[in-house]
């Protein structure tokens, strides 16, 4: 059902508010990771999409090109373990974008705090949510 409030109108097989939601389609891919070294073991899901490891933390992801998408990352880490995503450089007519995982490490001195690039270990999954919308810019 609508919500006039937010002036929102049924759309299939989607329904999302705004000019985003103009033929969107959402999708989800799991990147799972292997190794000490954060290598990619497999990606789940939403076919067309891959990751790379460039080094450290830090993937190349190639994903179907669209004129707009949002992608909406979820880490999650073996017990005992934790870190942060972050996805930029998103380009959506490309169909590329960049992961880094970070974790925060401090050497020796607790106010040499820092955000480090963090290799994920094996039982690592990074899920993907992407939002594509094929005819409309966010």
């Amino acid at each position: 059902m609508a919500n006039d409030q937010i002036g929102n109108r049924d759309q299939y097989p989607l329904s999302y508010t705004g000019r985003a939601g103009q033929n969107a389609k959402v999708g989800l891919a799991q990147v799972r990771f292997t190794g000490s070294t954060g290598l990619v073991a497999t990606v789940v899901g939403l076919p067309g999409v891959t990751a790379t490891r460039q080094g450290t933390g830090t993937y190349d992801l190639v994903f179907p090109k669209s004129k707009g998408v949002h992608i909406l990352p979820y880490l999650s880490c073996p017990t005992g373990t934790s870190a942060e995503v972050n996805v930029s450089n998103v380009g959506g007519p490309s169909g590329t974008a960049k992961i880094q995982i970070t974790r925060m490490q401090s050497f020796g001195d607790p106010a040499s705090m820092a955000a480090r690039p963090f290799n994920p270990p094996t039982g690592t999954n990074l899920d993907l949510q992407f939002v594509f919308n094929p005819t409309a810019a966010y």
